[in-house]
């Protein structure tokens, strides 16, 4: 295998930015039902959200941290901060 078809094959090999997890951070803007503001750029409700047992009960205006996942199309709700 030459020098070019490994390089080839490790830059292929790379997830791309968009296939990655990000921490993000929002505000639980309202309850029910669930909507969270995310950086002060936009909001996602329930259907996008799914919330683990250590975020506890939310109510508005708690703080969350969450983690991008399924390239934005969903939000998973860590814990409050």
């Amino acid at each position: 295998m030459s020098v070019e078809e490994l390089a080839r094959r490790i830059k292929n090999a790379r997830p791309r930015q968009d296939e990655l997890s990000d921490l993000v951070y929002g505000k639980v803007v309202k309850t029910s039902p669930l909507t969270v503001k995310i950086e002060n750029r936009f909001e996602i409700s329930a259907p996008f959200i799914i919330v683990s047992k250590n975020a506890g009960s939310l109510k508005s205006g708690d703080g969350v941290l969450m983690m991008r996942v399924q390239q934005g199309q969903k939000y998973f709700v860590m814990e409050r901060v």
